[in-house]
C-alpha cells in the first residue's frame, strides 16, 4: 500500500486488485500497467499482455522480466529513489502500447520453444 500511496501522491491514478488467480488474470488484462514484487504477479500480468514493473527479490524475477522483454523494468535495488521510481512508472505508462507488443513477441518466441520441447519429448517417449 506504500507504493500505491507514493504513486497517488505523484498524481497518477491507480487501482489496487485482490482476489483469486482466475479473477486476477481478467483484472490484469484490464490494467494499463502493473507494478509488482512477487514473480507470480508479474507472470499473471505478462500472461494478460499487460506491461509490468517488478521489484526483484531474486534473480528468477530478473530472468523472467528479461524473458518477456521487460528487463529495464526489473529493479534489483533494495532502495529506489522516489523521483526515479515515479519517472519509471510514467515511462512504463507512456510506452504501454509498444511494451504490449514486445511482450506478445516474446511470448510467441517462448511458446515456440515450448512447442519444440513438447514435440521432442513426445518423440523421445514414443521411442
Amino acid at each position: 500500500y506504500l507504493v500505491a500511496r507514493t504513486i497517488r501522491q505523484a498524481g497518477i491514478p491507480i487501482a489496487l486488485m485482490d482476489g483469486p488467480p482466475t479473477a486476477l488474470l481478467q483484472g490484469y488484462a484490464g490494467l494499463d500497467v502493473h507494478i509488482s514484487q512477487m514473480m507470480h504477479s508479474a507472470i499473471l500480468s505478462a500472461n494478460a499482455g499487460t506491461p509490468v514493473m517488478n521489484f526483484a527479490y531474486d534473480l528468477k524475477n530478473v530472468w523472467f522480466m528479461t524473458s518477456i522483454g521487460m528487463a529495464e523494468f526489473a529493479y534489483q535495488e533494495h532502495v529506489v529513489e522516489r523521483d526515479a521510481f515515479v519517472a519509471a512508472v510514467l515511462a512504463l505508462y507512456a510506452n504501454q502500447h509498444q511494451l504490449r507488443g514486445r511482450i506478445a513477441s516474446h511470448k510467441a518466441i517462448l511458446r515456440a520453444h515450448y512447442d519444440t520441447f513438447l514435440s521432442e519429448l513426445t518423440h523421445l517417449l514414443k521411442n
